[in-house]
């Protein structure tokens, strides 16, 4: 795919300039201007060619530029914030409708009906939707092939975690249910402009469902909040208001961080017939 005048005639400074793009605090918005970065977290995906690629907030275009140096089918970039309509509209009409944009909050975009084919999601985050985010690709894993995604490094740090990590929780058991995870890239804050004042890193996500057909990615949703809402306690604890505890499989005394993905899922199972 050809790459837009607008990145080969000026920087990614430039263009913040040029089209007076103000990061929004409110939106969670920090702007990537390294384009050996970008190229750098692009390459990671090693079939891009000929897929369909979602990015998710455009920014002044740093990585929007370097997603569209490759080959791929089409790009579709969901952006929430208008401001950046010019920019966008110069992208669209330098691409020969290979590349297409919604003007929607991507928390409230339904995967089914928007997409026909899996999908490769490419995105730096806006850190306010980051979990959120995380959390509607999970239940909507059917649609994704992979993802690359920035995180707050913590953030990062805790979607890998593994059973007995302190880190682990929620997003790990989320994720990794749906997914294979793998941190691949830490990301210094000199990289973005406004500077935050955490460190960032990039995960991978490949997908590979280990859930079982019979629960739902709400089921497993439903008892990974109940459980480490009240992480520190035991799992008889948090569950003593069921019956029947006895005929699980599992050490009851246990804590959910040191549970294994097998066992949250038999968990799921069990609150979802007990409340039926």
């Amino acid at each position: 795919m050809s790459v837009p005048e607008i990145f080969l005639h000026n920087t990614i400074s430039d263009i913040i300039k040029k089209y007076d793009l103000i990061a929004k605090k409110s939106l969670g918005q920090n702007f990537i201007i390294n384009p050996s970065l970008t190229r750098k977290i692009v390459s990671i995906i090693d079939e891009i060619d000929d897929k369909v690629v979602l990015e998710v907030g455009c920014g002044p275009g740093c990585l929007t530029m370097a997603i569209l140096e490759k080959n791929i089918k089409q790009l579709m970039i969901v952006e929430k914030d208008k401001k950046f309509s010019p920019l966008l509209k110069e992208i669209v009409s330098s691409c020969d409708n290979k590349v297409s944009v919604i003007f929607d909050d991507i928390l409230e975009i339904d995967f089914n009906s928007e997409f026909n084919e899996k999908i490769i999601i490419i995105a730096n985050l806006p850190y306010n939707i980051s979990t959120p985010f995380l959390l509607k690709s999970c239940v909507n894993s059917q649609y994704i092939a992979e993802m690359l995604l920035m995180f707050q490094k913590e953030v990062a740090d805790r979607i890998t975690a593994v059973p007995g990590n302190k880190k682990f929780g929620r997003l790990s058991v989320m994720a990794q249910s749906f997914f294979d995870v793998s941190k691949v890239l830490n990301v210094n804050a000199s990289a973005f402009t406004p500077q935050p004042k955490v460190q960032s890193a990039v995960v991978h996500f490949k997908n590979n469902k280990k859930i079982p057909e019979d629960i739902s990615g709400d089921d497993l949703a439903n008892i990974t909040q109940l459980l480490f809402s009240q992480r520190r306690k035991k799992i008889s604890t948090i569950l003593s208001s069921f019956k029947d505890l006895d005929q699980l499989n599992i050490d009851l005394n246990l804590r959910p961080d040191h549970l294994q993905l097998s066992d949250f899922y038999m968990l799921s199972r069990f609150v979802k017939h007990s409340r039926n």
